[in-house]
């Protein structure tokens, strides 16, 4: 079964951290386990993880998919960190592994 990412990413330009996790990241990453899915979500936002960090984790899980989560004000920096991770994966020492990358969203429809 794929392996799925999906990220919330932390805008390390603002202060703002929630005081709660993300409910959609919550929501999508159990029912996509419930379906036999391999998923790694990762909530920078809330955790007050770096892009650095969740390169990382994203390196040693190789997902076969990558999700982003961003609402309108969000999407010039998800689209920044979607970027970053694109050459982290490109330039990585398995030049094997591709991964698309998908956002979602009704700004995406």
């Amino acid at each position: 079964m794929a392996r799925l990412a999906l990220i919330n990413p932390l805008d390390d330009r603002s202060y703002y951290r929630p005081a709660y996790p993300s409910v959609g990241l919550s929501y999508l990453s159990s029912f996509l386990k419930s379906g036999g899915f391999e998923v790694l979500a990762l909530d920078a936002k809330f955790d007050g993880l770096s892009l650095d960090e969740v390169r990382r984790e994203l390196l040693d899980f190789r997902p076969d998919i990558l999700g982003f989560s961003a609402m309108t004000h969000e999407i010039t920096n998800a689209a920044r960190w979607a970027e970053e991770i694109k050459k982290a994966i490109s330039w990585s020492a398995r030049p094997d592994w591709r991964c698309p990358r998908h956002r979602g969203g009704k700004e995406n429809a």
